[in-house]
């Protein structure tokens, strides 16, 4: 004669860990954004000595700062906030 036993976990339980499995995971989603940038453009072919500056703000023809990359071709803005392409 075997004798076999069968734990059954409660669907409470169950219910709990895909909730909180859930919230992590949307959490985690909420709070990784991309606030790094890093760009990078071709040199006109007429003058490859140019010295390039690079300004951004929060809407076209409104720049609120700028930095002088000399005559790399390839920059990178840190805390970008959110939002602003």
């Amino acid at each position: 004669m075997k004798c076999t036993t069968h734990s059954k976990i409660p669907s409470s339980f169950l219910i709990i860990i895909l909730f909180k499995v859930f919230l992590i995971f949307f959490l985690f989603c909420a709070v990784s954004h991309a606030d790094v940038l890093t760009l990078a453009w071709d040199p006109p072919s007429q003058d490859p000595d140019l010295i390039y500056n690079l300004c951004y703000g929060t809407s076209s023809q409104s720049y609120t700062t700028c930095m002088n990359t000399g005559n790399q071709t390839s920059a990178t803005v840190d805390n970008i906030d959110p939002g602003i392409p």
